[in-house]
């Protein structure tokens, strides 16, 4: 039989090469190959059935993708108290809050030594891990006050067996928590997660001497700046060493919606600051108290992590 012609394209500029139209005529693969090979590729890729191929697309590690929330999601987690006409509560009218609050997990409840509470040997130092180096940033939170978010990883707490990553800190004058009866001049707390799960670590602190790292804070809440900590200055500065005991309880945000179902960790060595600081630390929340007021335990123990 008599070989039926073929018109082929053949790119532009191979058309003055003789060799290349003499392959073409014998056979197009051979022929782009011998002569135009990049033309040969891009012909393949055109003319060959694509076979299927697996591809693995990353994804965040399943510790990351269940703790990391966003930025929205940590603010609705740990509000700040508003404050002003626009704002639908207020601590000056804590008998307006919503009736989520008044639910049988509220926080802060008093701390109380009982002879129905739990003990188990462990500190602080059992409980966090705080990251090498630790960066924050602060930002403007609800009522017009300031939380200082975590810029990458600044450590975990372990709680009910679970890993928290810390993600963000904010301050309370006075503290809210009481321990046998003491209420303290300031509480900041540490706000970690666990997928849907809120841990919180607390430290309370007394008027005494000038802390470094608490300063640090209110230059960045200040400036609405950045600030580092190390993880020694973490345990000694913020948490009195770390090898401290410690109250868990089951417990509340202490703002409305006032959610339940968080777990606290309230340390009982008590931390040290400058009147000083504690004045600017009140300025910087708006000049006047955000803690609100102790909420009834409704049976709820203490489960109280013994330091040695």
């Amino acid at each position: 039989m008599a070989a039926r012609k073929r018109h082929v394209m053949v790119p532009q500029r191979c058309r003055r090469t003789p060799t290349l139209l003499l392959f073409v005529s014998l056979a197009m693969a051979v022929a782009v190959s011998g002569v135009c090979a990049d033309d040969d590729k891009m012909t393949a890729m055109r003319t060959k059935a694509p076979s299927p191929v697996s591809r693995r697309v990353p994804t965040a590690s399943p510790a990351e993708t269940v703790v990391t929330p966003s930025l929205k999601e940590m603010r609705n987690a740990t509000p700040s108290p508003p404050h002003g006409a626009q704002d639908s509560w207020s601590y000056a009218n804590v008998a307006a809050w919503p009736a989520t609050c008044a639910g049988n997990q509220q926080s802060p409840m008093p701390l109380r030594h009982t002879p129905t509470d739990a003990h188990r040997p462990g500190s602080i130092l059992t409980l966090l891990t705080a990251a090498k180096t630790s960066k924050w940033r602060a930002v403007p939170a609800e009522g017009g006050t300031i939380a200082l978010l975590c810029v990458g990883y600044c450590g975990v707490v372990k709680v009910n067996g679970m890993n928290h990553m810390i993600k963000n800190m904010h301050w309370h004058t006075p503290s809210e928590h009481t321990v046998d009866g003491q209420r303290l001049a300031a509480e900041l707390h540490m706000v970690a997660f666990a997928g849907g799960k809120i841990a919180v670590l607390s430290a309370l602190f007394k008027v005494s001497k000038k802390n470094e790292l608490v300063g640090r804070t209110i230059r960045a809440m200040s400036e609405m700046g950045s600030m580092s900590a190390t993880q020694k200055d973490v345990k000694d500065k913020f948490f009195s060493g770390a090898n401290v005991s410690a109250a868990v309880y089951k417990g509340s945000l202490t703002t409305p919606p006032c959610t339940e179902g968080l777990t606290w960790v309230v340390t009982t060595k008590v931390g040290k600051m400058s009147k000083k600081q504690l004045a600017e630390i009140r300025k910087l929340l708006g000049g006047h108290d955000n803690a609100r007021p102790l909420q009834p335990p409704k049976g709820r123990s203490i489960d109280w992590v013994d330091a040695p």
